[in-house]
């Protein structure tokens, strides 16, 4: 049995990816209390309390052993954080764009129609990149999931 190859590793990403997206959008439409964006933002809201206790108390232990003022460190490591953040994350401003446009015109075949056009032409695209193997690895992936 082969290997799996990163691209079909990378197929069931994309596939994963646009189903959460469709989950969330039928979700919203239909006011259904379960998305697949609730434990995103709990875990967002979790990390953030954290990540925040974890800031102030290294402030505190940081300021006993210097004597830099530390009233403009956050402001500081926002300034350079904040950028990288948003050249990481500007990509999902396409789909938000998208999602937007298409709840502006409020289709409904056609939402469900587009997003499986982009998963075809994905799958598409990996097929050829990777020479005909995507569905070959795609196969063994499979197979090694379900004999586990």
């Amino acid at each position: 049995m082969s290997e799996p190859s990163n691209v079909a590793k990378y197929g069931l990403i994309c596939l994963a990816v646009s189903g959460c997206i469709a989950l969330e959008h039928i979700g919203r439409l239909k006011n259904l209390p379960i998305k697949p964006s609730i434990p995103f933002q709990f875990m967002h809201d979790k990390l953030k309390i954290l990540f925040s206790w974890i800031g102030e108390h290294f402030a505190k232990i940081s300021s006993f052993l210097s004597l830099i003022d530390l009233t403009e460190l956050k402001q500081t490591i926002y300034d350079i954080v904040s950028p990288i953040c948003g050249i990481v994350v500007s990509p999902l401003y396409t789909v938000e764009g998208y999602i937007n446009a298409l709840v502006n015109y409020k289709p409904r075949w056609q939402v469900y129609l587009g997003s499986i056009s982009i998963c075809a032409i994905v799958t598409i695209g990996l097929y050829y990149f990777n020479k005909g193997k995507y569905f070959d690895g795609l196969k063994g992936y499979v197979s090694k999931m379900i004999s586990n």
